[in-house]
């Protein structure tokens, strides 16, 4: 998965890839999960 871990300057998201074993979606919702819950990006949008 891709996770906006960082903003540019210009309020760009810049993202990180996550992988993880064959059938491991869920510990990586759960990574996604914990990674929002310290820095929340859902509200944040790209300058247009």
């Amino acid at each position: 998965m891709s996770v906006p871990t960082y903003r540019t300057p210009g309020g760009l998201p810049l993202g990180v890839q996550f992988v993880g074993p064959l059938g491991g979606e869920g510990v990586l919702l759960a990574l996604a999960a914990q990674l929002e819950a310290e820095r929340p990006w859902s509200h944040l949008e790209p300058p247009l």
